[in-house]
């Protein structure tokens, strides 16, 4: 299970990185058949296997306890709070979106 755990999360990241690349090239060129095409390149990545190997061990448990049990226990506090403010800025710049579109009507 861990080499399977491992190639879809180097996948994760390669397609997340892949996809950065791609919503800069469209925020820069818009033309939609090379936008669709490069979407397409992000979707295909994420269903193929890893390209790169990355050695990297991760923090399986053990029979001795969970993986939070061995690590600090402020970290998931970190980690949610990580992602409430990700989720508040991108409700914040959709909302601000959809106003401004609602303007323009």
């Amino acid at each position: 299970m861990a080499p399977l755990l491992q190639f879809g999360l180097i996948n994760a990241v390669l397609a997340t990185l892949l996809a950065g690349v791609v919503s800069l090239i469209a925020w820069r060129d818009r033309r939609p058949a090379l936008i669709h095409l490069l979407w397409i390149l992000v979707l295909a990545k994420l269903v193929t296997p890893p390209l790169v190997k990355v050695g990297v061990d991760l923090p399986l448990p053990t029979r001795g306890g969970s993986v939070w049990q061995r690590t600090s226990p402020w970290l998931p506090v970190a980690i949610c709070g990580i992602w409430g403010c990700g989720s508040a800025v991108w409700m914040t710049r959709q909302s601000w979106r959809a106003w401004r579109f609602r303007q323009l009507l």
